[in-house]
């Protein structure tokens, strides 16, 4: 792929849908939520400009964010938006458009990103996903951990009745304390689950390909003719693959 041409292109795009819509760029006045924390690899990033909360995702200060993610950073005036290069990703967005390119890929955002004073803020859950990593966010402490780790795709076990679905236990290291006859549901002891396991779990399905919704207390997946239910029921975490 020639990332510099569709790069190109993208811009182009985000122009033509800016002129299509008359987008107005919004300048947000906001209660900024306090406290809120941002760890990557255990260290903790100091921001200018504190994150906040909007919609339940965790939006923090764009440039700032995305070289601590050890990603190239442009910014185009004209069109108000920044590209961003890591490795073999780039990713695209543009201030009041909840669509985020990787790689020429759409992506819906939750939250587009948003012009607050002079800082530009994004969603740190997608842009963090989007460069391959990790992230675990901790209630209690109002707290977002980042795993910065790459995942290496060609290490990923699945599942020996469906070949295409990331086998979950080999992903966090635990084995089912049962699993159906016919090999579409596993369950697993949630007491024997690390921290962040499921997050860890989305990232492997999302960089296989498959899409996601998330649920309160779980995650539907799908890809070509298949959906993957996976989440927590009481003291177990189950998974489910459903043929379409």
């Amino acid at each position: 792929m020639n990332i510099k041409n569709t790069s190109h292109k993208i811009i182009s795009i985000i122009t033509a849908l800016l002129l299509l819509f008359s987008l107005s760029i919004p300048i947000l006045s906001f209660a900024e939520t306090s406290n809120i924390s941002v760890y990557i690899d255990n260290k903790r990033v100091s921001f200018q400009a504190n994150p906040y909360m909007e919609n339940d995702r965790v939006m923090v200060p764009m440039r700032k964010i995305f070289e601590e993610l050890g990603a190239a950073v442009t910014w185009d005036d004209d069109t108000q938006s920044v590209s961003a290069v890591k490795g073999q990703t780039t990713a695209i967005l543009a201030i009041g458009l909840n669509i985020m390119y990787i790689n020429g890929e759409p992506n819906t955002l939750d939250n587009p990103p948003n012009l607050v004073y002079d800082t530009t803020f994004v969603p740190l859950r997608a842009i963090s996903e989007a460069l391959g990593c990790i992230v675990e966010w901790e209630n209690d402490k109002n707290r977002v951990n980042i795993t910065s780790a790459p995942l290496d795709n060609s290490a990923t076990v699945f599942y020996q009745t469906y070949t295409t679905v990331p086998d979950f236990g080999a992903c966090v290291g635990i084995s089912p304390v049962s699993v159906l006859e016919n090999g579409t549901i596993y369950n697993y002891s949630k007491t024997g689950l690390e921290t962040g396991a499921q997050e860890k779990y989305r990232l492997v399905m999302t960089s296989n390909g498959f899409t996601v919704l998330e649920k309160e207390n779980y995650y539907i997946y799908t890809k070509d003719s298949l959906t993957v239910l996976a989440g927590y029921m009481g003291d177990i975490f189950r998974i489910v693959i459903l043929p379409l």
